[in-house]
């Protein structure tokens, strides 16, 4: 379930009476390269998407105006975002309320048709405009901007949202299959022009989506974005930078798998015409050890924030049915061979197995008698020769089921004891 657009933004009802502020706050929480890791591990650095949603509650609790934007590798990477192809992100990022996001190249590991499904799925704006259909020159995914206005009496607050794909992280042999039919055109043209658009349509912030190699050289040769958004490498990335016409502008990115988390601020001064006259940016990369300022006057540790509950039951309600073992049966999980006969140089016994879910079953050897390894053979279709003469002892044969509609594979031993 996504966030109402109410919920995200407070509007208020008398704006003359009640806004009695010079300034408005703009709030907003960025990720990128998140590649389906949804679940935590303090360990390894992941927030989860859980914690993310508290931290989000917690950092927006005073905003006047809040964005959640995300820079693109988000359906294809972890298992619960590959087995339905990216679905399950999609409804996970409804209920999180993002709103915007740009397409990253690995969003195409599943095929162009796979990603233009998943962006009607969703509510969330796929913003990747330079990504043309090449007949039409349209943006493939139908979405080139995204702009909200905010309303605080002697005026108003306008952003203006666009993504862009860099046409370099995708030229390579892999990906053509997964694009044909589909023109990148030049990042740094089709900023320059967008950013231009959206200033002309009245946004008094530009924030640019990049998924992009070098997002430093393209913000030092685009004019008019405010804030610049990336995903590609991962690790966390916090610049100023001199735009094409000598203008700061800030670039910031974040780690991958949700190691880190952006936490943008953006103080928007009104003057006594009740246009916004200047902008103060405040930006922080925080990963799973850092503290989060300033909420409340209280300061909060990460790792100590708790789950968003809600998050965490839709997370486990749609992945519980994935941890599960499939079932796999054995007919018989114990052989005695108590005589070889000498008249035959080998004795057959064969390992049938039963299982539900589709999946493959793999027979191999697991621990045998010292030197009987040469006297036995394994096969895949449950066939097992022991030759005469075998080494006496236990052969233990490991069958394992791995499904491709399972998160786990099943696994069992065959014990065959030669006397």
């Amino acid at each position: 379930m996504a966030l109402s657009f109410s919920s995200v933004f407070k509007v208020r009802a008398d704006d003359a009476i009640s806004f009695d502020k010079d300034y408005v706050t703009l709030k907003i929480t960025h990720t990128g390269c998140m590649h389906g890791h949804v679940y935590p591990n303090v360990k390894k650095g992941h927030i989860g998407m859980a914690r993310f949603k508290s931290i989000m509650d917690m950092y927006f609790k005073d905003a006047d105006m809040t964005l959640v934007l995300d820079s693109g590798d988000t359906f294809c990477g972890s298992y619960f975002a590959q087995k339905d192809q990216g679905a399950f992100i999609a409804g996970l990022y409804d209920y999180l309320g993002y709103d915007a996001m740009a397409v990253g190249n690995h969003d195409f590991s599943y095929g162009k048709e796979r990603l233009k499904a998943i962006s009607e799925m969703t509510d969330v704006k796929m913003l990747s405009g330079n990504v043309l259909e090449e007949d039409t020159k349209n943006p493939y995914l139908g979405d080139d901007y995204l702009i909200k206005t905010f309303s605080y009496g002697r005026g108003t607050l306008t952003v203006g949202v666009f993504g862009l794909l860099d046409p370099s992280v995708v030229a390579f042999k892999r990906y053509e299959p997964w694009i044909a039919g589909l023109e990148i055109s030049d990042l740094v043209d089709y900023a320059n022009g967008m950013a231009k658009s959206l200033k002309e349509k009245g946004c008094d912030v530009v924030i640019a989506l990049s998924h992009a190699s070098d997002p430093i050289l393209t913000a030092e040769r685009v004019t008019g974005v405010d804030l610049w958004l990336n995903a590609q490498y991962h690790m966390p990335l916090k610049e100023k930078v001199y735009d094409a016409d000598g203008k700061l502008t800030y670039v910031m990115r974040q780690d991958r798998f949700l190691k880190s988390v952006g936490l943008i601020k953006a103080k928007c001064y009104i003057d006594t015409e009740g246009n916004i006259s200047s902008i103060k940016w405040s930006l922080n990369n925080k990963s799973i050890n850092d503290s989060i300022e300033d909420i409340d006057g209280i300061s909060y540790d990460i790792d100590e924030i708790e789950e968003d509950k809600g998050v965490k039951a839709y997370i486990k309600k749609a992945t519980d049915a994935y941890r599960k073992k499939p079932a796999l049966k054995v007919n018989k999980r114990k052989f005695t061979v108590k005589k070889i006969d000498l008249k035959k140089s080998s004795k057959t016994l064969r390992i049938k197995t039963s299982h539900k879910g589709k999946g493959k079953v793999f027979f191999s050897l697991s621990k045998c008698p010292k030197g009987g390894r040469s006297f036995i053979k394994v096969m895949g279709n449950g066939k097992v020769v022991l030759k005469n003469n075998a080494p006496k002892g236990r052969y233990v044969v490991r069958v394992s089921l791995r499904s491709t509609l399972r998160y786990k594979a099943a696994k069992k031993t065959v014990i065959i004891r030669v006397k």
